[in-house]
């Protein structure tokens, strides 16, 4: 994969899509600070292989970092992108993802604006939890079922 200045190919994204299928992680996370919640929308991979996450840098921007590896395992790194980065990855992986495509469904739904000093308004609060709460659902491991999701 070659390093983006433009558009990325085709055949970049559609790897980009498969290997995130396979390996990657749709999120939303939240924090408690001062009485207020903030949730933060992104994009993961863990690897061993630095080389693969460096091309998906490439093509979507984020950051790579060393991760804690478990146990013996061989050292790892983790790339992860946030907010309209991760969100515009989401949409350019859509016409080659085949997993994940309802995580990625609600990952649109997830509303970025709202940010700066002060609070956020209550109903933007609201959507961002239901997408967390999704989010959670969705990447649990066994059946989900349609009634287990919140309602949009």
């Amino acid at each position: 994969m070659q390093p983006q200045s433009t558009k990325p190919s085709p055949t970049d994204l559609a790897w980009a899509a498969g290997y995130f299928d396979r390996e990657g992680s749709i999120s939303v996370t939240y924090a408690r600070a001062r009485g207020n919640i903030s949730h933060r929308f992104h994009l993961t991979i863990m690897s061993t292989q630095i080389e693969s996450l460096e091309a998906m840098k490439a093509v979507f921007g984020g950051t790579i970092h060393p991760a804690q590896p478990r146990g013996n395992r061989k050292p790892c790194h983790i790339w992860i992108v946030y907010g309209e980065e991760a969100q515009r990855a989401v949409v350019l992986m859509r016409p080659y993802r085949k997993l994940k495509c309802e995580q990625a469904r609600w990952a649109l739904l997830f509303p970025l604006r709202g940010r700066g000093k002060g609070s956020i308004p209550e109903r933007i609060g609201q959507q961002r939890e239901m997408v967390r709460t999704a989010l959670t659902i969705l990447n649990s491991r066994g059946k989900i079922t349609p009634q287990a999701l919140p309602l949009i």
